[in-house]
């Protein structure tokens, strides 16, 4: 029943995804990676053409897979050169890491800022 309904909606004022969530964890993710983001999670396609570039995905799992939809082919269909395509997808896998780990700082600082809250709390008690 879920699926058809959607009834888990983002209570952002202006967000794009009114459609709403099937599931609880997909309105969590989305509040995580749209609403709490700073932006620093954001990953852009690094191939020339590409609309992706200056609209950015959120998620790597999503850059992942408009890479294998949009560009399966792209460095054949370009004539790049063996060097071309490696530095081409070296680019982009180094933007992944750093990508990545700035959301690793993200998390672990909000993990700190969580505990110090619960300290603070049972303090409070």
């Amino acid at each position: 029943m879920d699926k058809h309904e959607r009834p888990y909606k983002c209570q952002e004022k202006l967000c794009e995804h009114l459609q709403g969530f099937t599931y609880s964890g997909g309105l969590i993710r989305h509040n995580k990676e749209v609403h709490l983001g700073t932006g620093k999670n954001e990953i852009f396609c690094t191939a020339q053409d590409c609309k992706r570039r200056t609209r950015p995905f959120t998620r790597k799992g999503n850059l992942q897979e408009h890479v294998r939809r949009v560009h399966s082919s792209t460095v054949s269909n370009q004539g790049l050169s063996t060097e071309e395509a490696t530095s081409t997808l070296m680019d982009e896998v180094e933007q992944l890491k750093a990508n990545n780990q700035r959301k690793t700082e993200h998390i672990e600082r909000l993990e700190r800022e969580l505990e110090e809250l619960k300290r603070t709390a049972s303090r409070n008690e």
